[in-house]
């Protein structure tokens, strides 16, 4: 059975990333209403809008166009998919290339070998089951103790066993992904489990500061590499380091599939 086809219209520079004005474009050209174009824009970066119907998607881009916003149309197949990441805790940036530690020898990667950097502090929710802890329970018994003396009415302290439940926790965490040239293979760095002992006398007690010059390093020797949002908000300085948070990780990924389907059009 075939796999059924959409049509993906995509917003062909980065930048023509205004995300007022593309809401304000999407909304007029789509007939949606502007806080939904708002809102899938940031869930979906430059991947504007996807149909089943080639008409309607032609229409869109149409519209679009006479909107001032450049786009161009691809289907489900065409799409250009980035490989699951293979995580990195030690790499070394140099001149020659990025130096991995791969059973206790050396491997270097070229810098031209890979054709785009991403970065950002990333806003990741996970659920997590939690016991009610021992002194929860040791309280429960205390207090069951002081009703049978005052009352003489014994209480049942069978239920002081642990119970589990599930919460929604937040955190963050800091994110590099170099992306191949070959097979969009993406190399990806987690900012709390990294070694940041290449840094010598740079390194500091801040991870934020280790993992800022981690990403400019790296940034340093790939000049010719697209960059996402957060990258050039580390680059650029000067208070832009908002634009180096990302809600989820879902807008953090989305915005790295929409730069692939341009580097690759």
């Amino acid at each position: 059975m075939s796999e059924e086809s959409f049509y993906n219209v995509v917003l062909g520079s980065q930048d023509a990333f205004d995300l007022q004005k593309l809401a304000d474009a999407l909304s007029r050209a789509s007939g949606m209403v502007r806080l939904d174009a708002l809102s899938h824009i940031r869930s979906h970066w430059g991947i504007l809008y996807r149909t089943k119907e080639m008409e309607k998607a032609q229409d869109l881009r149409q519209k679009l166009e006479q909107e001032g916003v450049e786009t161009f149309i691809l289907d489900n197949m065409q799409l250009k998919a980035i490989l699951p990441p293979k995580l990195l805790k030690k790499v070394i940036p140099k001149p020659e290339g990025l130096v991995l530690e791969e059973n206790e020898r050396e491997k270097i990667l070229p810098w031209d070998n890979f054709i785009l950097i991403c970065s950002g502090q990333v806003e990741e929710s996970i659920m997590v089951k939690k016991k009610s802890s021992a002194d929860e329970g040791a309280a429960r018994k205390i207090a069951s103790l002081a009703v049978f003396l005052t009352t003489g009415i014994p209480v049942s302290a069978k239920n002081t066993k642990p119970e589990e439940e599930v919460k929604k926790e937040t955190s963050s965490n800091y994110y590099l992904d170099i992306i191949a040239k070959e097979n969009a293979e993406s190399l990806s760095i987690s900012g709390y489990s990294f070694d940041y002992s290449y840094l010598g006398n740079r390194k500091q007690y801040n991870i934020f500061a280790n993992f800022s010059n981690l990403v400019k390093d790296t940034a340093g020797f790939l000049p010719n590499a697209v960059r996402n949002r957060g990258v050039r908000s580390l680059e650029q300085g000067g208070g832009t380091f908002r634009d180096f948070r990302y809600r989820s990780i879902e807008e953090y990924e989305a915005e790295k599939l929409w730069l692939l389907q341009l580097l690759k059009k």
